[in-house]
């Protein structure tokens, strides 16, 4: 799946038009892990060696997980900027995250940035899923408007911060 951004990154980078130092990752859950884990040093290199494509400018996480079950998406070695936006009730999926990561990485990017969002569990967005139980994973999912909104807002002011 880390292919597949730099996939992407690399069919986006030959848009006439598109600025290859503004493409972004965003990414939802899963895909927010992995955007994350595509900007990890060891495969942000993999990726240089096997000319697979640009480097995403940053990533835009929601929900994911820093690390999941027994595997490492976010930690303090990546090579770009992050926004990372958790629900303080997603407990679930917040396994691995933790505040000496989030320092680490604000010091390296300091336009990284970590939202964590009050009343707000996995899948705040979903408004089509609410009140879904998902019995695999053990919780009901809430859409939260609010929350919902912040988390635009605060997407299209990260990417802002690079222009």
């Amino acid at each position: 799946m880390v292919k597949d951004v730099y996939d992407t990154t690399s069919a986006l980078a030959k848009v006439k038009g598109v600025d290859i130092n503004k493409i972004f990752t965003v990414g939802f859950s899963l895909g927010a892990q992995i955007g994350a884990d595509a900007i990890r040093d060891t495969n942000a290199k993999e990726a240089k060696t096997h000319n697979w494509g640009p480097l995403p400018r940053g990533v835009i996480s929601l929900y994911g997980g820093c690390a999941y079950p027994s595997r490492t998406y976010l930690d303090e070695n990546i090579v770009r900027p992050v926004l990372w936006m958790m629900g303080e009730d997603d407990n679930y999926y917040m396994e691995g995250c933790d505040t000496s990561t989030f320092e680490s990485i604000k010091e390296q990017f300091s336009h990284s940035e970590f939202i964590s969002f009050e009343n707000a569990g996995h899948c705040w967005d979903c408004k089509q899923l609410d009140g879904f139980h998902n019995q695999r994973e053990g919780h009901t999912y809430r859409y939260n408007a609010k929350v919902h909104k912040e988390s635009e807002i605060a997407a299209v002011k990260f990417i802002e911060k690079f222009e």
